[in-house]
Formats: structure tokens, C-alpha cells, sequence
């Protein structure tokens, strides 16, 4: 089939739906190239976060671990923090897909339909 640079070009608009989930799906691919944890050879498990609307899941290598956390609601839901803390993830949280920080030794609250992948910074990992 012929390429249909029309339709190629609506990914360079991102105001419209193409430009947006063009753009979406190439800030994940950078996040994910960024993120040692996940490398292939790491390993990987779900785990329980006391919430049946969010799924958790590690990851862990040499290079790092990362906990994912996805909120499948369309209501905002929390993960108690001595479930963050039992996992071990403590003190200051990076999130690879946002950039932002969280509290670890806090309840860590996901918007609807919210991703996080979720690293410990500094010595208290």
C-alpha cells in the first residue's frame, strides 16, 4: 500500500486526536528507554496493593527496581502507604511517566485511569 502522508501529517498536529496519541505514545517510548527497571532481563511480579482497582506490579534488576501502579477506575483510588512501604519503596518516589516526586511514607492517591511508574531516590531505597 502507498503511504498516505495526509494522514501522516495529522501526527505533527497535536491538537487533534492523531497528533495527540502520536505524541502520548512517543513520551512512553522515551520514559521506557529511560527506565533501567525495565530492561528484559529484569525480573517481574505483580503484587497485591490493597485495592482492587489499582494493579501493581515490580520490576527488578541490578539497575534498579520500579513499582507500577495503574488505577483501572474512573474514580480516584488510594494505595495505603504501608503497602508502598512493605514493598519497599520509601522516602522520596520519582515517577518516570511525569516527572513528579511523591511521599513515599505517604497514601499514595491515582487519578481515574492513572499510570505511575514509580522509583526510590537517594539512600533510602
Amino acid at each position: 500500500p502507498f503511504m498516505d502522508w495526509e494522514k501522516a501529517n495529522e501526527a505533527q498536529d497535536w491538537t487533534g486526536l492523531t497528533g495527540r496519541i502520536y505524541k502520548g505514545i512517543n513520551h512512553l517510548i522515551r520514559a521506557r528507554k529511560q527506565t533501567h527497571a525495565f530492561h528484559a532481563q529484569a525480573l517481574a511480579f505483580a503484587v497485591w496493593t490493597h485495592n482492587i482497582h489499582v494493579f501493581g506490579l515490580i520490576r527488578e534488576s541490578p539497575r534498579g527496581r520500579l513499582l507500577i501502579l495503574a488505577n483501572f477506575s474512573e474514580n480516584v483510588q488510594t494505595v495505603p502507604r504501608y503497602r508502598i512501604h512493605d514493598m519497599k519503596f520509601k522516602g522520596q518516589l520519582h515517577d518516570h511517566l511525569d516527572g513528579q516526586n511523591y511521599d513515599g511514607s505517604s497514601d499514595m492517591a491515582l487519578e481515574p485511569y492513572q499510570t505511575l511508574w514509580l522509583e526510590s531516590m537517594g539512600k533510602n531505597q
